[in-house]
């Protein structure tokens, strides 16, 4: 007898004909040559359509089903009993053998590192899909990687992970499907620094693909919409460059295989460093009177924005604003005010960024 794939459709007078002939309509034979049961199975067949243990143990239900799912598949050749009875599979008994057909296989043309590739195709109806895949630049051959049976319908799907560009085949009823490619996408990064003081130069870095072309976008303070500022490669570790001048605030990302995240480095407020001050005598930042000192303060700011200025005299507790100013179109700002004693402070600007924190000492 046997080895083979269909589905129960034929008369139940030819299925007892063959039983007949094959066994005597014995469901528990098992003759010592290689085949039991009342269809005759073999034990490869047998477990082929999923069948457990030894056929001539299993129940008349199981033997039953199990020769009709075998029938679906494959007709009547896996039984010699059926071409002696003049058994044929054709449209008389409602169906026919499934042909083999070669197998197909369609893979998303593009994704990030690490997602999920999804594999999906068609097949013989019930055939065991062999998956292959060759990973660019790591694998010298195609490599198994899984095996999925198509549904009643031919159809079959498997998930990977993505980790390299990958070529992908499937092998099923002794057929080769086509070849399927997915190109693996690089996330790129972007890094810049949090705060700059006003026109100072600093460096936009990150990585994408290995030698791949990078694109910088950059929306200004004020701005409504990313405009292309620069372009670039990655070199060979994929790590790229770009150089930046701090005359406001900048919002910017790159484009390369994938858009990185967004990222900004904001103008830094800055306020002039601490002082010791005698009243009688003039310094770098103040100029004495009688009554009190008078201290010229300044700094940095964006262009533009608001400076508040906030002190806080020794023995007090709470901060005080006393002075606010709009930073020139140079970024610089300047406030005087009139002390009598030593006092701390520090400006801050519209901008949410804050200086250090300095202490006047008045003498």
């Amino acid at each position: 007898m046997v080895g083979g794939t269909s589905g129960a459709g034929a008369s139940e007078n030819d299925w007892y004909r063959l039983r007949q002939c094959e066994s005597g309509n014995n469901y528990s034979t098992n003759t010592g040559n290689g085949y039991y049961g009342a269809y005759q199975f073999d034990l490869g067949t047998w477990h082929g359509v999923g069948g457990s243990g030894v056929p001539s143990n299993a129940s008349k239900l199981t033997q039953d089903t199990l020769a009709h799912k075998l029938y679906r598949e494959r007709g009547w050749s896996p039984w010699a009993c059926a071409s002696i009875l003049g058994l044929r599979s054709d449209p008389s008994n409602g169906y026919m053998p499934v042909s083999r057909i070669k197998p197909t296989i369609s893979a998303p043309s593009a994704k990030a590192a690490g997602s999920t590739v999804h594999l999906a195709g068609r097949a013989t109806p019930g055939a065991r899909v062999a998956i292959y895949a060759n990973q660019v630049g790591l694998w010298k051959s195609y490599h198994a990687i899984g095996a999925v049976k198509a549904n009643s319908a031919g159809r079959w799907a498997h998930n990977v992970r993505l980790t390299h560009t990958s070529h992908y085949f499937v092998k099923a009823s002794g057929k080769k499907s086509g070849t399927a490619t997915t190109r693996y996408l690089y996330r790129s990064s972007i890094y810049g620094a949090k705060a700059v003081v006003v026109h100072q130069k600093y460096s936009i870095i990150g990585g994408a693909r290995p030698h791949g072309r990078v694109t910088l976008y950059m929306r200004r303070s004020g701005g409504h919409s990313f405009v292309r500022a620069a372009s670039t490669h990655a070199n060979a570790k994929g790590h790229y460059r770009f150089g930046w001048r701090a005359n406001t605030d900048y919002q910017y990302f790159v484009r390369s295989d994938l858009q990185s995240a967004t990222g900004a480095t904001r103008v830094a407020t800055t306020a002039v460093g601490s002082v010791s001050v005698g009243r009688s005598a003039s310094g770098p930042s103040v100029k004495a009177s009688s009554a009190a000192t008078k201290v010229a303060l300044h700094g940095t700011a964006r262009p533009g924005s608001l400076v508040r200025l906030y002190v806080r005299h020794a023995g007090q507790h709470a901060w005080r604003g006393v002075a606010k100013v709009h930073a020139r179109r140079s970024g610089r700002w300047a406030v005087s005010l009139r002390a009598a004693s030593t006092f701390n402070y520090f400006a801050k600007s519209s901008t949410g960024q804050k200086s250090h924190t300095y202490r006047v000492a008045v003498r």
